[in-house]
């Protein structure tokens, strides 16, 4: 897991990252469809500025004891200089956030928008946040820089206690095998609840590739990836069916 201080930079370095991008956007390519379903590009970059400002305000509000958490409206439908004003502005603003964070909040909690969570595991989101959407909009207009690998490894660390959350979501159903991510750094293993020895589908690769299968960037078809196990190919097609998002 990042400390304040670096995920502080490795935030700010993937909205800069993001703004770098959407500054030099042609006008058709605000329209873009992206990796998030239902999102263009002018609605992700937007997404992102709006969810940087609602960020900052949240480690404010840790800041100062308050765990209330920040309302999130939905992001504005502006013309793309603004759209890259707001992500100027809300880098601008997580980053001082971040960087007037007093240490003894790290044992205590922050209110981000979706709810409460300890402060430990609230400074790790921005990072996420951010390579997750700095890559779907680069994919967006066909460039091909990689996930970054710092981020990757992480994102694979974090993932179990996400998988939670997003499990949460789920249609009702019966989930037949556990799933067993494995990347260069680090493997874990995802089972249903009550189920006894389940088979085990194992999603093996790179860790940016197992990372973005995982946030369902990529899917099974990737070559990236190695699939193993009992009605294994199947199985993996079905890993966004029992966590869904972000």
């Amino acid at each position: 897991m990042f400390d304040v201080s670096t995920a502080r930079l490795l935030a700010d370095r993937e909205l800069q990252r993001m703004i770098e991008t959407a500054s030099s956007l042609q006008a058709d390519d605000w329209t873009r469809p992206t990796g998030c379903a239902g999102w263009n590009v002018a609605q992700l970059c937007s997404h992102a500025g709006l969810t940087a400002h609602r960020q900052a305000e949240a480690f404010r509000r840790a800041a100062e004891g308050v765990l209330d958490p920040p309302e999130f409206p939905a992001a504005p439908d502006l013309p793309p200089p603004e759209i890259v004003n707001q992500l100027r502005e809300g880098a601008r603003a997580l980053d001082a956030a971040l960087a007037a964070l007093p240490a003894d909040v790290l044992g205590g909690a922050t209110p981000m928008p979706f709810g409460v969570v300890p402060t430990v595991v609230a400074i790790q989101i921005p990072v996420h946040e951010y390579a997750v959407h700095g890559h779907d909009l680069r994919s967006a207009v066909n460039d091909p820089s990689p996930f970054p690998d710092d981020v990757a490894g992480a994102l694979l660390e974090f993932f179990p206690g996400l998988a939670a959350m997003l499990a949460a979501r789920a249609q009702p159903g019966t989930r037949t095998h556990a799933y067993r991510l494995t990347g260069a750094s680090t493997s874990f293993t995802l089972a249903p609840d009550g189920a006894h020895d389940p088979p085990t589908c194992e999603i093996a690769g790179p860790d940016a590739a197992v990372a973005l299968f995982a946030m369902g960037r990529v899917t099974t078809d990737d070559p990236r990836l190695t699939i193993d196990g009992p009605d294994a190919v199947a199985a993996a097609a079905e890993f966004k069916r029992w966590y869904p998002g972000p």
